[in-house]
């Protein structure tokens, strides 16, 4: 770790703990992207979740949403699409969760896209 005092912080006391807007953007990045790893490796996804979004770090969402993917865990992976910022890949889980009967990570997806239809199409068939 290359910041490992904020990092245990975030990890112990969770990602409110510290103020992002007080770190200058390349810092937030790295920070949040070290705590967005650890939480990964602790199954701790909803938190990894709110520090991706914090650390605004589309190539890290990437490859976390692939090797969620690969592993066949389409609801885990709904909460890390978003932050790709890659509307086809969002648009893609948002589908697959939808033929799993996972409605609610696939209706929040279709949501992030803007795409009423789709959640009105899930509210009339589910």
């Amino acid at each position: 770790m290359k910041y490992p005092s904020i990092t245990k912080k975030i990890l112990s006391e969770g990602i409110t703990s510290i103020n992002p807007e007080a770190l200058p953007q390349h810092l937030r990045k790295e920070i949040f992207s070290e705590a967005t790893v650890s939480l990964f490796k602790e199954k701790r996804h909803k938190e990894a979740s709110k520090s991706l979004k914090i650390a605004n770090n589309p190539e890290l969402a990437m490859e976390l949403t692939a090797y969620l993917e690969k592993a066949a865990l389409f609801q885990t992976a709904a909460l890390y699409v978003p932050h790709t910022e890659n509307p086809e890949k969002i648009e893609y889980l948002a589908f697959v969760c939808l033929e799993n009967e996972y409605f609610q990570e696939s209706t929040m997806l279709f949501q992030h896209l803007g795409r009423e239809e789709m959640i009105a199409f899930i509210e009339a068939n589910r």
